[in-house]
């Protein structure tokens, strides 16, 4: 899935909050993830490369509707799976090989993401900073700014992690005096509204 920046981002009002209500909506409304992630793709905030397969993960790359179409016009797809193993006549891929041209230019734009949200991971322990999922919503430019922020004003990794919403310190969503993470859609949408807090 490919987040459309018209859409997502208002110059307007200069917010995604819209965009955060809308997907709010459409989870609560819908009865699974990919029946809301197709009502935002009928609304405009969402689109696919192409509708002749069903997509299993938005990672949050923001795109431009033109350059999704553009992205739309590639003929030579391979469906082999992932990328094993690079030598200089072929790429070996999970499900088979496919050969390469002499001079043949490869940009490796894989991700591994990271493991999503989930109780009690703290970002920050003594002499440690942790790998985390976006602390703000499909932005880690703005992520990556908060934990250079929080790292370089304070000292206690406990007072750090107050900040963080998937922390066990975190005080947003408390239920009983212990985090909310009951499931993974209140989960994402305690990361979604995490910067409110």
């Amino acid at each position: 899935w490919y987040l459309l920046r018209e859409k997502i981002w208002s110059p307007a009002s200069g917010s995604i909050l819209p965009f955060k209500l809308a997907f709010t909506n459409a989870l609560l409304r819908s009865d699974s993830i990919l029946g809301a992630f197709k009502a935002l793709e009928r609304a405009g905030y969402l689109g696919r490369l192409t509708l002749d397969h069903e997509p299993v993960q938005c990672r949050g790359a923001l795109i431009r509707t033109a350059d999704l179409h553009l992205l739309r016009t590639v003929q030579d797809v391979v469906r082999l799976g992932r990328v094993t193993a690079v030598r200089p006549n072929r790429l070996e891929l999970e499900k088979g090989t496919m050969p390469l041209e002499p001079g043949s230019l490869l940009v490796d734009c894989t991700a591994c993401g990271t493991g999503g949200y989930t109780a009690n991971y703290d970002v920050w322990s003594p002499g440690h900073i942790r790998l985390s999922s976006n602390l703000t919503l499909f932005n880690p430019s703005h992520s990556s700014a908060l934990v250079a922020y929080i790292e370089t004003t304070s000292t206690d990794a406990a007072a750090k992690n107050k900040f963080i919403a998937h922390s066990a310190a975190s005080p947003l969503l408390v239920v009983d005096g212990s985090p909310n993470f009951h499931g993974h859609l209140s989960q994402l949408v305690q990361g979604i509204y995490s910067e409110l807090k």
